[in-house]
């Protein structure tokens, strides 16, 4: 905050000298054509001194010169700032960007964890069913066991942390 505060009154005081050179330079020159009128009554004296114009130009040229030299390095000084936030936007977008990394990878397990419920849900439910059946038909158990076997052996499966071949 502080940092723009400054650049801020920089830039202002900036403006401000700027205003307050044009203005000086405007003063001058018209003082100058005061004096040439006043001094100089005729016109081939007034044409001779409007020919001592030509120092105030090479003046009005080398301030003209200096504004543009200011221009520039106003203009190198903006770039390296704008460069300064482009390199920190970069930055901010590449967190952004491995933080969606991490949730999408979280969701992902959650959505199987979530799939080995549902599966787990649903052999619990067989298992529950097969021993129900089992215990009310009583004669026919021994068929039921292997079911219910079974059906503990794909529970085992589903728990059992998977590994990755690739």
């Amino acid at each position: 905050m502080d940092k723009a505060l400054d650049e801020m009154r920089g830039k202002w005081l900036t403006l401000l000298g700027l205003k307050k050179i044009g203005f000086v330079i405007v003063a001058v020159w018209f003082v100058y054509g005061l004096i040439a009128w006043s001094l100089y009554g005729d016109l081939e004296g007034k044409g001779q001194f409007g020919d001592m114009y030509g120092a105030l130009n090479a003046l009005f040229s080398g301030l003209a010169f200096a504004g543009v030299i200011i221009t520039i390095l106003l203009q190198s000084k903006e770039l390296g700032l704008q460069r300064e936030e482009l390199k920190a936007q970069r930055e901010e977008m590449k967190r952004f960007a491995d933080a969606q990394e991490k949730s999408e990878e979280a969701l992902s397990k959650q959505a199987h964890s979530m799939e080995v419920v549902a599966k787990l849900t649903i052999i619990s439910a067989k298992i529950h069913a097969e021993s129900a059946i089992g215990s009310k038909v009583g004669a026919t158990l021994n068929g039921r066991q292997e079911n219910i076997i079974d059906l503990y052996a794909e529970a085992e499966k589903l728990i059992q942390p998977e590994t990755d071949d690739n």
